[in-house]
């Protein structure tokens, strides 16, 4: 099969693919994508169409008056119909300041768009190619999260967070690989390529957690450190034409791993100014030119506590649970 190479477009600092919700939180996806458009980035928003079986998204350009009122008017609902009027009130913001914008959306489920496209990850990077431009820039989230149910572990759900989130990572990679011309299962390189033609980047968000930290989450959580382990090794498969990075933080609440929730706040220094510095990390990596299979913890300041736990953890108290985890995330990401 012949892949299509896109070029670059040019003038502004590029195009950037992103979700519209982070981990089901949308006001992370928000500041990721009002970040890129203040830096001069066109945005494509890419959101999960799988949950919704009535409404063909199709992929619509927010760069025209009725899009935005559309998307300025409506509330994120429940499925995809939700997902989608977030996609587009989060269009909206974009071009209000003077940037592009465009919805794409993405299904873990056959389905095809109104456009008669394959909705799924691996023609996304194609599609948003096709409307705005090429993207320098691909940031991948996890669509689905889930927690364990009835406390069980189920097969069924691991294949669904692992399509809707490991499989989405690597879908987007080599979409983003294909359309740079970068060629697949090369040694790669020494290190990544300099600014230029061939500054593309991929930029997996992941969640900071272990396993054995999210007890009732615990197949969300392995979907994300296979997302973590993947990240270098598909930067030196890519390498030098693509750079893949990663950035981790708390992404669910609490060590229960409630589904949804906007992060865990009340642990991190600066409470919600954890959104506005997960996109900062992220547009960082997007022009560290020389950062490549490296991954980078924002943590709020939690790494610099002591690493020992106090004696109340023992006991099972609640605040000694909770510097158990942060001692476990520590030492995960000082090995």
């Amino acid at each position: 099969m012949t892949e299509t190479t896109f070029p670059d477009p040019p003038g502004a600092p590029g195009i950037v693919l992103l979700p519209s919700a982070i981990a089901a939180n949308p006001a992370r996806g928000r500041a990721l994508a009002l970040a890129f458009a203040g830096r001069g980035w066109d945005v494509g928003v890419y959101y999960d169409a799988s949950d919704d079986a009535s409404d063909h998204a199709s992929d619509h350009a927010s760069d025209h008056a009725s899009d935005r009122a559309a998307g300025s008017g409506a509330a994120a609902g429940q499925g995809g119909a939700g997902h989608r009027a977030t996609a587009l009130a989060l269009c909206a913001a974009v071009t209000a300041l003077a940037r592009r914008a465009a919805a794409f959306p993405v299904s873990t489920t056959p389905r095809v768009t109104d456009d008669g496209e394959n909705a799924s990850a691996e023609t996304l990077v194609r599609r948003c190619a096709q409307r705005l431009g090429r993207p320098r820039c691909v940031v991948s989230a996890p669509l689905r999260v889930e927690r364990d149910p009835a406390g069980r572990l189920s097969g069924a759900a691991l294949a669904r967070m692992n399509h809707a989130n490991l499989w989405n990572a690597l879908a987007l990679a080599q979409g983003l690989a294909h359309a740079t011309g970068a060629p697949c299962g090369s040694d790669g390189g020494a290190g990544a390529g300099g600014a230029g033609e061939n500054d593309a980047v991929v930029v997996n968000i992941v969640d900071s957690l272990l396993p054995e930290v999210r007890r009732d989450a615990v197949l969300f959580a392995l979907t994300q450190s296979a997302v973590a382990t993947a990240t270098p090794v598909l930067a030196r498969r890519y390498a030098p034409h693509l750079r893949v990075v990663a950035v981790s933080t708390t992404l669910l609440a609490g060590d229960a791993g409630d589904a949804g929730d906007a992060g865990d706040a009340d642990d991190m220094p600066g409470g919600g100014a954890l959104d506005a510095a997960l996109a900062q990390a992220v547009c960082y990596l997007a022009d560290a030119s020389t950062i490549t299979g490296s991954t980078l913890l924002v943590d709020g300041g939690t790494g610099c506590a002591p690493s020992c736990a106090p004696p109340c953890a023992a006991n099972g108290d609640a605040d000694g649970a909770a510097d158990v985890r942060h001692a476990v995330e520590r030492e995960r990401f000082r090995s």
